[in-house]
């Protein structure tokens, strides 16, 4: 699976008002309507615990904001977000729903959902580190 990725879509416009109204939120109450982002961001940065963890995944991550996301798959118009999706010589397939996000409990929760579900899908975790991007 070398042509395998992870794609990470926050449930987040790519709008400017969507952003600041995002970060306000983030800021003055300490959560937004993205789990994925409350989870894996502090106030303003992304936590280093999870960017690490991140960066040893045996497949690449991506990082798309909704969106982006639904543009360049317009099949998932109309899904909710956020979820996490493996994209390969196959296609697309969600492999982490809003419902199974939305439930995380923390951080640590979210990277052993992560890492079954990259075992279950076959994806060796002896391989070397993948390398990750973030948009």
């Amino acid at each position: 699976m070398s042509d395998s990725k992870l794609i990470f879509v926050y449930n987040v416009d790519a709008s400017p008002l969507a952003l600041m109204r995002d970060l306000y939120q983030a800021v003055t109450v300490g959560e937004t309507d993205c789990r994925l982002c409350d989870i894996t961001y502090g106030k303003l940065l992304k936590d280093p615990e999870w960017a690490r963890f991140v960066r040893e995944l045996p497949v690449a991550a991506e990082f798309r904001m909704r969106s982006t996301f639904v543009r360049n798959h317009p099949d998932t118009k109309g899904r909710r977000f956020p979820a996490a999706y493996l994209e390969n010589g196959e296609g697309l397939r969600e492999v982490i729903g809003a419902d199974e996000m939305e439930a995380v409990g923390g951080l640590a929760d979210l990277m052993s959902l992560v890492s079954d579900r990259v075992r279950e899908l076959g994806i060796a975790t002896s391989a070397s580190p993948a390398a990750s991007r973030s948009a």
